[in-house]
């Protein structure tokens, strides 16, 4: 996704013509939670991913967890569980919701001041405020803006000094989530290295579910700029790629591939909801960035 103005935020028409329009939709099948994860947790026993279901699998079992308050561990064997079975029948376990990506343009008049921040005296939260991208958009932003700063750990790079709420994204609370009008997130584990020293279901944590639970608590009024990666596009060579260009997910490791998934789920979780309950979701942007460099 690029800089531009983007919603995700499809209509619910949309999404059920463009599913009931993708063959190749697998049959029916279950996962069975209580083989999957060592649980004593009081929720339905088995997760069922079906034609109706299967192109926003991601956020149907992240939203299943969330809704039933179940511990990490156990979201991450049920999410792993899916994707493997998936991958087993010859499936797409990255398919977005749509046959294109769920982006339309009907609420940029609405939102193209907030996206450019025009606006003088918005309040806006940047998550991850402590790394080299963070710190300076805290500061360019702080003039304008009443910005709060949020990072786990106050790393004071290039002797940045304003203050950073020592805080995970996870313990805001709901109230204080909502309580901005915009929320830029840089969070999660940010490279290739990060990623290799942590394990699997960490990764998922930190680069998955954290945006999602923070997306999916935010209001249809308010903005998500979320961070991705260009590296999604490799093995494009010297091809100009677009956001709607095919992935070689073959060519992606697990740094490219779960930035690549929070993509997805992001845009399962606005086709879903609709789709589910008609509860819209926050405008979210995703920003691919290459190689950031200065000083």
């Amino acid at each position: 996704m690029d800089s531009r103005y983007h919603s995700l935020s499809p209509s619910k028409d949309s999404c059920q013509n463009s599913i009931n329009s993708i063959n190749g939709v697998p049959e029916s099948f279950q996962i069975d939670i209580k083989k999957q994860a060592d649980t004593k947790t009081q929720h339905p026993p088995v997760f069922e991913i079906n034609q109706n279901n299967y192109h926003v699998w991601g956020s149907s079992v992240l939203h299943h967890c969330s809704e039933n308050s179940l511990p990490f561990t156990e979201c991450f064997q049920i999410y792993d569980a899916c994707k493997r079975k998936i991958k087993s029948i010859g499936g797409n376990y990255f398919a977005r919701s749509l046959k294109q990506p769920a982006i339309h343009h009907h609420k940029e008049t609405q939102y193209s001041d907030k996206l450019h921040l025009n606006v003088l005296g918005q309040k806006i939260a940047v998550i991850g405020a402590s790394g080299y991208v963070g710190s300076h958009l805290h500061k360019q932003l702080l003039s304008p803006h009443h910005v709060t700063a949020i990072d786990r750990f106050d790393l004071q790079p290039h002797n940045h000094t304003l203050p950073v709420v020592l805080q995970s994204s996870g313990d805001m609370s709901t109230a204080d989530l909502q309580s901005y009008e915009v929320i830029v997130f840089l969070g999660g584990l940010i490279g290739r290295k990060d990623c290799l020293a942590h394990t699997a279901d960490e990764v998922f944590r930190e680069n998955i579910w954290d945006p999602f639970h923070l997306a999916s608590r935010m209001l249809p009024s308010q903005l998500l700029l979320f961070a991705s990666t260009s590296a999604v596009s490799e093995g494009s060579g010297g091809q100009p790629h677009r956001e709607d260009s095919a992935i070689g997910l073959s060519q992606l490791d697990e740094y490219s591939s779960s930035m690549y998934e929070r993509e997805v789920v992001l845009d399962q979780l606005a086709a879903s909801q609709l789709m589910m309950s008609g509860r819209e979701v926050p405008t979210m942007v995703g920003l691919r960035f290459g190689s950031v460099v200065g000083y």
